[in-house]
């Protein structure tokens, strides 16, 4: 199940690391390090959405628009349903 922009910006920040692996190393690279280490991860990312995040964090357009991308690249591919082709033979047998 894909999110879109709207849906992530209004998604707190704990929520989009609990269900979208990948979410969280997207955060650090992009600026947001107190969220490697544990014990401020679980105290800051309960309290706020990602798009109050984004506004206490102050970062460029730019910036601001790679992170999005990246994490809707994350929270993209969280739910994805493998192939049917790759759960069955050519002759249609389950592998």
């Amino acid at each position: 199940m894909a999110v879109d922009e709207s849906a992530l910006l209004d998604m707190r920040v704990s929520l989009i690391l609990e269900l979208h692996e990948g979410a969280l190393d997207v955060l650090i690279r992009h600026g947001f390090t107190p969220l490697a280490q544990t014990h401020l991860r679980a105290l800051l990312a309960p309290t706020v959405t990602l798009r109050q995040a984004l506004r206490i964090r102050s970062m460029s357009a730019d910036v601001e628009r790679e992170l999005l991308d990246e994490l809707l690249v994350v929270t993209s591919h969280a739910h994805e349903v493998p192939p049917l082709a790759s759960t069955v033979t050519t002759d249609g047998r389950p592998r």
